[in-house]
């Protein structure tokens, strides 16, 4: 999972989840089919970082940092669309941020899936619609893995993952296993974020290490919030386990059912001796 993006200017839209992609280990349907081989040695591993509400400049929330590992590339959520004078669309990313609002003009979200990959790594932020009175400001929700960000709502669900369901990594979520990639809430009566970490408005960061979006800032243009970091989790045969280790000692190796488990928090690498 990749960084998620930043919430918009002054209840602005909610920012889009990191993108969400995964190769060939478990049943989910998100799975890339990309089986990797590592050859012996260090082989990097990049953990995006959330990007930041915009709070003072009235533009779109920034846009969420890339997480790379082999050749996978998960990008960046999109910042969340601003409302007021300086209204702007979502950005666009692994999913996209949601829309803002100018005194009731539309402003569609950003799109998801971008660059796109196969299957898609995210979803579309919400299109904000014309707000009745035209004087009142909304915004919608970012995107999320599991769906696109509604408008004038919640933000988009994450979606599951089955390689290491453990309660220290993801959040809960409507199904079994860890959540990830929730989109970010926008200003909105039901403005919770959505399932994989994705922030509450206003003001909700995206949690750490789900690549969920950030909602929209509140009233106060002093306010912020930031898309959460992203999660890099390797899942091997347990026999490979004394062929591998991690670096930095943030990042911890383990076991599940037999295999080896390797999580990323941090950028660092994984060694293979």
């Amino acid at each position: 999972m990749a960084g998620g993006g930043g919430g918009g200017f002054c209840q602005g839209g909610g920012g889009g989840a990191g993108g969400y992609r995964t190769s060939a280990y478990g049943p989910s349907p998100l799975n890339s089919g990309v089986k990797i081989s590592l050859s012996p040695g260090p082989a990097p591993i990049t953990i995006g970082g959330g990007g930041a509400s915009d709070t003072n400049t009235g533009g779109r929330g920034t846009a969420g940092n890339d997480s790379v590992f082999s050749t996978i590339t998960s990008t960046g959520g999109g910042g969340g669309g601003s409302v007021g004078p300086s209204a702007s669309p979502g950005g666009t990313g692994g999913s996209g941020g949601g829309g803002g609002d100018k005194d009731g003009g539309a402003k569609p979200g950003g799109a998801g899936n971008s660059p796109p990959t196969n299957p898609p790594q995210g979803n579309p932020g919400g299109d904000t619609p014309p707000a009745p009175p035209a004087a009142t400001l909304y915004s919608s929700g970012g995107g999320g893995a599991g769906g696109a960000g509604p408008s004038n709502a919640p933000g988009g669900i994450g979606a599951p993952s089955s390689i290491y369901c453990s309660p220290t990594v993801g959040t809960p979520g409507p199904a079994p296993g860890r959540y990830f990639a929730g989109g970010g809430a926008g200003r909105s009566p039901c403005a919770i974020g959505g399932a994989g970490g994705g922030g509450t408005f206003p003001n909700g960061s995206g949690t750490v290490n789900t690549g969920g979006g950030a909602s929209g800032t509140g009233p106060a243009l002093d306010a912020s919030g930031s898309g959460g970091s992203g999660i890099v989790i390797l899942r091997a045969p347990g026999a490979a386990s004394p062929r591998l280790s991690v670096s930095p000692p943030t990042n911890i190796k383990t076991t599940s059912g037999g295999d080896t488990i390797c999580v990323f928090t941090v950028s660092g690498s994984l060694t293979v001796s």
